[in-house]
């Protein structure tokens, strides 16, 4: 498989396993914190257990194309939860969307430094982990004021009016939800490839 072929299969490779990992961590946060009595100590387990989730589909798939170990889904899981303690600041001082990208830059921070030893110019992931963050959370915002499901007659399908209204929920959560996280993998997906390209020589 020619250089070309392997970079085009790891960039889909990778935003396919950005939009799984992220309903996977969506589904396992509602588990975990739409449950009673949460503190700080759960909170935080809570939070390692969605940074694991998102972070080892991420390593299963880099293992096999890049030097990296499995720290990639420990540091990950440090990221996240430090950009989530530093978002209250975050978005108090500034807009949302800017908020976003110092989140995204704030939890690939820890990963830089797993890239670092092994690729040039590892600085750009945090960049384009910044640019992806505030992107997808954009198109996840625009999508989500224009985007609805077709629908028919309440009477004519049986459905009742809770039903379509979870139908509705449900659909449009799929379509931005997938678009959003899409976004995102492209983005730090081709910044992965660009870096393949450019190994730290030993």
């Amino acid at each position: 498989m020619s250089n070309i072929a392997i970079a085009w299969k790891f960039w889909i490779l990778w935003a396919l396993v950005c939009i799984g990992g992220g309903f996977g961590c969506f589904i396992l946060g509602l588990l975990i914190f739409t449950s009673r009595n949460q503190n700080s100590l759960g909170l935080f387990v809570g939070l390692s257990m969605i940074g694991i989730l998102w972070a080892t589909p991420q390593y299963l798939l880099l293992k096999n194309y890049t030097p990296i170990n499995g720290i990639w889904v420990l540091v990950t899981a440090a990221g996240m939860i430090a950009s989530l303690y530093v978002a209250q600041f975050v978005f108090a001082v500034l807009n949302r969307n800017s908020g976003w990208a110092v989140i995204g830059a704030v939890a690939a921070m820890f990963q830089y430094f797993v890239l670092r030893p092994h690729f040039l110019r590892a600085s750009s992931w945090i960049l384009a982990n910044g640019v992806g963050v505030a992107t997808g959370e954009v198109v996840f915002r625009v999508v989500s004021t224009i985007e609805s499901p077709p629908t028919g007659d309440a009477g004519d399908s049986g459905f009742s009016a809770l039903a379509q209204a979870i139908s509705v929920l449900l659909y449009s959560s799929l379509v931005t939800g997938v678009l959003g996280l899409a976004i995102y993998g492209a983005i730090t997906g081709g910044t992965l490839v660009w870096l393949l390209r450019h190994p730290r020589r030993k």
